[in-house]
């Protein structure tokens, strides 16, 4: 079933799915810059580490509930105005960052992600999933996410 599904057609957040209103936005680290995240940002601040920093900058979606169900993927768009990496990690609560996935970011074209599974601990609520960018040049750099989609199966009662 579609848990979860953010497009960003003309620069609004289109969500669908069986879990909506979830927080999707843009942070350091913990510190909270955008609740509201469109389709793209651009920024000086990305970071240039050659490994994911999660103190640095990047997209988040926050509290969702993955308890009642399984099997559980999650599947993205991105692309950048100048090379670079993109990881994705899970956290549960206030725990540190798992990182499940990682790709390169092309420049000027959008690449989809391979299909992740996530694993049986996000089964859970509370879950917060990071995109982080990382390994990207010095200066100004549009990032866009899109097509973001969590499926899974519901499990049984």
């Amino acid at each position: 079933v579609n848990i979860a599904t953010w497009n960003f057609d003309d620069d609004a957040t289109n969500e669908s799915g069986e879990l909506t209103g979830l927080v999707v936005g843009i942070r350091e680290g913990e510190t909270e810059i955008s609740a509201t995240l469109s389709s793209y940002i651009s920024s000086n601040n990305w970071s240039s580490s050659t490994t994911a920093d999660y103190s640095a900058r990047q997209f988040y979606i926050a509290g969702i509930n993955l308890s009642a169900y399984q099997n559980i993927k999650l599947q993205f768009k991105a692309r950048a105005s100048q090379v670079g990496n993109i990881d994705v990690a899970y956290q549960i609560g206030t725990a540190d960052p798992v990182s499940i996935y990682s790709t390169n970011l092309p420049k000027a074209s959008y690449k989809t992600s391979d299909e992740i599974s996530l694993p049986a601990a996000t089964q859970v609520n509370n879950v917060t999933l990071i995109f982080t960018p990382y390994n990207i040049a010095a200066g100004t750099t549009t990032l866009r996410l899109d097509d973001i989609t969590i499926t899974g199966v519901p499990t049984s009662t």
